[in-house]
């Protein structure tokens, strides 16, 4: 924010117009995790990419796309995808303080507001919201296991 908002003067500090206002809070917020998605993903296609069945296909003549594409990255894809359940509740958990640092109106601010003044039903409103929102995002991840793996589908 110091570099790029106040010294450079390239983005806005803070407030809500643009697309320009919603560049800095996008990347404070997802830096550190599409890192360790990254990290992740590579790691679980180095496993998969040295299995077996990997060496069969390529063994077998299919192109490198074909081995990449329908057999290694489809075994590799739970690992990120699990990742993407623990994803989605620290990015909401991590808009309280993007939310107070960029001036943003939303839930976060206000569950801190909540706090500060201590409005317990409010507070409580904003846990259980997380907490839905948590379970939703563990919910389409399960799904989207069963897309992804046929073996984890049920009948």
């Amino acid at each position: 924010m110091w570099i790029f908002a106040v010294t450079l003067g390239w983005f806005p500090t803070s407030g809500l117009g643009g697309l320009s206002y919603m560049i800095l809070p996008a990347v404070a917020m997802a830096w550190f995790q599409v890192a360790a998605l990254t990290r992740l993903t590579r790691s679980a296609m180095l496993e998969v990419l040295d299995s077996e069945y990997v060496r069969f296909a390529k063994v077998k003549g299919l192109t490198e796309n074909v081995v990449i594409w329908k057999h290694a990255f489809r075994n590799a894809a739970i690992v990120p995808v699990t990742y993407f359940g623990v994803l989605a509740g620290s990015l909401l958990t991590g808009s309280v303080v993007i939310e107070t640092v960029f001036a943003w109106p939303g839930t976060g601010l206000l569950a801190l507001e909540a706090i500060r003044g201590r409005d317990f039903p409010v507070v409580q409103f904003v846990v259980l919201f997380f907490a839905v929102f948590y379970l939703f995002a563990n919910l389409v991840i399960d799904i989207v296991y069963g897309l992804i793996d046929p073996r984890i589908r049920q009948d």
